[in-house]
């Protein structure tokens, strides 16, 4: 009886009076099975982290074909140059009254083109001296007609992407009007401010700011044009991103693919291979551009449908499209 407990001892002095007591493993244990816990959520969230990577492009893909994102591209394609064509030589009209022109010697600086090469491209984007009047006016027409068309296949690109249903009418005319315009002035003003800034500080650190945050901002309000306001400006961020990276892509590939291209077919077929070689970049550029659509509504909303390419009208398996941009993304 000596050598066990007394009557009425607390029971959690009997406890750590017990040797090797169960209340001194308590608190490792629980710490033991924290720091496993812990570790097993770690584990858990890269885990998913990897497989959303993983899955990401396939999911992009499944989309690209639904809406028949090819199609769209060379569509795309033809549309640009039908209006950028009549763009440059518009402006080059406006330029000199002589037929001679900076745009072309522009372009022969800018991709770095020699021989034959430039003489074609300096041919294109010349015309004959006092063709100024009448043929301004036609040109005019042309562009206001193709910019119309580009920007309703723009659109239309971006509705089906997103599952959001067609929205037409004289709002959703000028909305999509006006986002081609600020993408063209975008374009415009990023080439001139550029330029400007790499020749007065020759130092390439801040041109390329400047491109990223103007590129950022106009993708983002050209988004939310062409949607019609029907995605939130939140869920339109991630999609900007896309578009303003996939933008600084393209242009560092023009630089290295276009000297190539433009020289090997003016070489060729003259000035018939420099459009040639117009129409393969903005296939190139119109296909990016599709692919940029399309990974940024899959990040804005995973998992979420797009619309059938074909006609528009619904989803692969049936049914309504959800508006998939309305709620913000996470």
């Amino acid at each position: 009886m000596g050598g066990g407990p007394r009557r009425g001892e607390p029971q959690d002095r009997r406890a750590d009076a017990a040797p090797g007591g169960e209340r001194g493993r308590a608190p490792t244990a629980l710490a033991e099975h924290g720091a496993t816990t812990r570790v097993g959520r770690a584990v858990r969230a890269a885990a998913g982290w990897a497989t959303r990577v993983l899955v990401f492009p396939l999911r992009c893909l499944r989309r690209f074909l639904l809406i028949d994102g090819k199609t769209r591209a060379v569509a795309l394609a033809g549309q640009v140059f039908i209006a950028i064509i009549p763009l440059l030589l518009l402006v080059a009209s406006i330029g000199s009254s002589t037929g001679e022109t900076r745009l072309g010697d522009g372009m022969v600086e800018r991709f770095h083109l020699s021989g034959t090469a430039a003489t074609s491209v300096r041919t294109l984007f010349s015309y004959p001296p006092g063709t100024v009047g009448a043929f301004s006016v036609f040109e005019v027409v042309v562009l206001l007609l193709s910019l119309t068309s580009m920007s309703r296949t723009l659109q239309a690109t971006y509705e089906d992407a997103w599952g959001l249903t067609p929205h037409r009418g004289l709002s959703a005319a000028l909305r999509g009007l006006s986002g081609s315009g600020l993408l063209i002035a975008q374009l415009i003003l990023l080439a001139l401010i550029v330029s400007g800034l790499e020749h007065l500080l020759h130092n390439p650190v801040l041109p390329f700011v400047v491109r990223l945050v103007v590129s950022f901002l106009s993708w983002w309000v050209l988004q939310h044009l062409l949607l019609t306001g029907r995605v939130s400006w939140r869920a339109l961020v991630p999609a900007a991103l896309v578009a303003t990276v996939g933008q600084l892509l393209c242009s560092a590939a023009s630089s290295v693919y276009m000297p190539h291209i433009i020289s090997v077919d003016a070489s060729r077929y003259g000035i018939i291979g420099v459009t040639l070689a117009l129409l393969s970049w903005l296939i190139f550029v119109s296909l990016a551009v599709v692919i940029g659509i399309v990974a940024g509504a899959e990040l804005a909303a995973p998992g979420g449908e797009a619309r059938g390419g074909a006609t528009g009208r619904h989803r692969a398996g049936g049914g309504q499209s959800p508006r998939a941009g309305d709620e913000p993304a996470a």
